[in-house]
């Protein structure tokens, strides 16, 4: 912490310190622009970030000790002489892009010179008069020009960037001085991305910078093509090597350009194929090959973005680059075979139990896509909390295209509900940044966290009628029969009152009675999931008779319902159900055969709408 002080205000001093020396000169000569003027202050203002940020990037702490309270100081000295340098090396750096001097750069900069000379002159005859001892460090005669100035005379400015770097040993400064080209033409860049839209350049490339992070465009001392060592030197007496290094614009330029159009040929030729994938229901090859294709349709963008940048004419006559990269077509035919995929569940639910535990089964996703649905194997799927985003669980889809995701941490430690969120894994099937902003909606899987075992129940009453129950105790074996299929638990009536007394529970109560009547059956239910099904008389009705040409037509229909109910989490609504309609049918013949059998096909009927109202609230066994 101490160290970071420091260097924040040695920081401060080199900065305050450049912005008072660049105004005293300004102001020195009427020709010069005041410092108010906008490009005066814009120079200014660079120099005093850039010059700190060089000198820093070199400084060793000179001295450090510790208080016995246990404070820590840090001290941190740089020579005005080599201050004074790095603001001439990196003024002239600077003036081809901020020229507050116009034709008259070439003579400013040699009085530049002269003024940071002078000034560390009147500086040394201060100190020697305040303290008689000579200073330790006097400005080193034998220092070459390229080092004072910054420049070269055999590499031009307009022809040429370069940097100086320096390092404890070569190789960092030869690293240090590529480093510095990069930051040069980063800058260039940052410049040039405002100015898009108004170039012959922009009408390629502005729109296909929405699908590109700007920091991508920057350089890296890696990036660089061609750049070159031109001059070293050694200062014995700071032992420190220093190192000039090159980049020829023309150059540069033109290389960065040749590998824009083989990115560009790249990406034109992966489209086809993933095109051609596509057309062939070979969705997994597809989706990598436009993966490939985003990816080199960007890196023509960047390449021909720095090679605008780098391109030794003004920012504002830079030609439009050709070819122009497909990237806005690569984007959108991705974000159209993504949208093509869907999730859908094939296998288990996530109706867990014992909290804290990881639960015993595992859900089966099927990955499909196109129409009629190919199933797509190979896609990594992940599920997701919908409201922690905690990863769940993660599977790749098999040949079926089924993923298979079981969760193998621990579930929360009291009985809950929620929501997990299956969707592709974007990341883990290797597709580009960019994918994320239209990959499709993710699929949404109810779970509850339950104490006890998650037992399917249903509960049974039949209704008392006048005209008996035969009707209905045919109905119960009959649901008996199918819901035992389903792997549900059956209870009727009758045995829930051999344990409870329930006489609240009557078929014909409203909801708020069948939650209250219900209180006094968990404990001998436990915690299960629990159906209430009423079955009523079913006594069909006559509903209309026509006359047909061999007889009559007899319709008849008979009304009936179910309600179902959770009895362990809190808070859950009665689920009703109304099949009145369900089994209306047509019969050829008497009234009495009608009725009769349209009482038997009702009943099938209602019974098959009772087992799938209970498969679709409680899902598979």
């Amino acid at each position: 912490m101490a160290d970071v002080e420091a260097r924040d205000r040695l920081r401060d001093a080199i900065g305050e310190y450049t912005r008072g020396v660049i105004a005293a000169f300004l102001a020195s000569e009427a020709q010069y622009p005041p410092p108010s003027e906008p490009l005066s202050a814009e120079l200014s203002d660079i120099l005093r970030t850039e010059v700190a940020a060089g000198l820093l990037r070199t400084a060793q702490p000179e001295r450090v000790w510790q208080e016995p309270d246990g404070r820590v100081h840090v001290l941190y000295s740089l020579p005005i002489a080599r201050v004074n340098a790095e603001i001439a090396r990196r003024t002239r750096m600077v003036i081809p892009d901020v020229n507050p001097f116009g034709a008259g750069a070439d003579r400013a900069m040699a009085a530049l010179d002269d003024y940071l000379d002078a000034s560390l002159a009147e500086r040394l005859t201060a100190a020697a008069r305040a303290r008689p001892q000579p200073p330790e460090v006097l400005p080193d005669e034998r220092t070459p020009r390229w080092l004072k100035t910054g420049t070269h005379a055999d590499y031009p400015a307009e022809r040429y960037y370069s940097a100086i770097g320096l390092g404890k040993d070569l190789p960092s400064a030869e690293a240090s001085a590529r480093s510095e080209v990069a930051l040069r033409l980063n800058a260039r860049v940052d410049r040039l991305l405002p100015a898009l839209p108004d170039t012959p350049a922009g009408a390629a490339l502005a729109a296909e910078l929405q699908w590109l992070e700007t920091g991508s465009l920057r350089f890296r001392a890696d990036d660089l093509p061609g750049p070159r060592i031109a001059e070293r030197w050694y200062d014995a007496v700071t032992d420190t090597h220093y190192t000039l290094a090159i980049l020829g614009a023309s150059h540069a330029s033109d290389a960065l350009s040749a590998r824009a159009v083989t990115a560009c040929e790249a990406a034109e030729g992966l489209l086809v194929s993933a095109r051609n994938h596509r057309r062939a229901e070979n969705f997994t090859a597809s989706l990598r090959a436009y993966g490939e294709a985003v990816d080199a349709a960007q890196q023509a963008v960047v390449l021909q973005v720095r090679a605008a940048a780098v391109a030794p004419e003004p920012l504002g006559q830079i030609p439009a680059p050709q070819p122009p990269p497909p990237l806005q077509q690569a984007c959108g035919e991705l974000r159209s075979l993504l949208e093509a995929f869907r999730l859908e569940v094939v296998r288990g639910d996530l109706q867990w139990v014992q909290p804290g535990r990881p639960p015993a089964q595992e859900i089966a996703l099927r990955v499909s896509a196109g129409d009629p649905a190919v199933p797509v194997p190979g896609l990594p799927v992940r599920m997701t909390d919908a409201q922690t985003g905690r990863v769940w669980a993660e599977a790749a889809s098999d040949a079926d295209g089924i993923a298979a995701l079981r969760i193998r941490d621990a579930l929360p430690p009291e009985p809950t509900r929620g929501a997990l969120l299956a969707a592709i894994d974007v990341e883990a099937a290797a597709l580009p940044a960019v994918a994320r902003r239209f990959s499709l909606p993710p699929t949404e899987i109810a779970y509850a966290v339950r104490s006890r075992a998650n037992v399917r129940l249903v509960l049974l009453l039949e209704e008392e009628t006048a005209a008996g129950r035969g009707s209905a105790a045919e109905a119960a074996r009959e649901m008996e029969e199918a819901l035992t299929r389903e792997g549900f638990r059956f209870v009727s009536g009758e045995d829930v009152r051999r344990h409870v007394h329930v006489a609240a529970l009557r078929p014909d109560s409203d909801d708020a009675a069948i939650h209250e009547a219900l209180a006094p059956l968990r404990e001998w239910l436990g915690p299960y999931r629990c159906a209430l099904v009423v079955l009523g008389e079913f006594r069909p009705q006559l509903a209309e008779t026509s006359p047909v040409e061999e007889g009559r037509l007899v319709f008849a229909r008979c009304p009936w319902r179910i309600r179902a109910v959770d009895t362990e989490l809190p808070g859950d609504r009665p689920t009703v159900l109304d099949l009145s309609d369900t089994a209306t049918a047509a019969y050829l013949g008497d009234e009495a055969e009608a009725l009769r059998r349209a009482r038997t096909e009702g009943r099938r009927q209602a019974v098959g709408a009772v087992v799938e109202a209970l498969r679709e609230r409680f899902g598979p066994p």
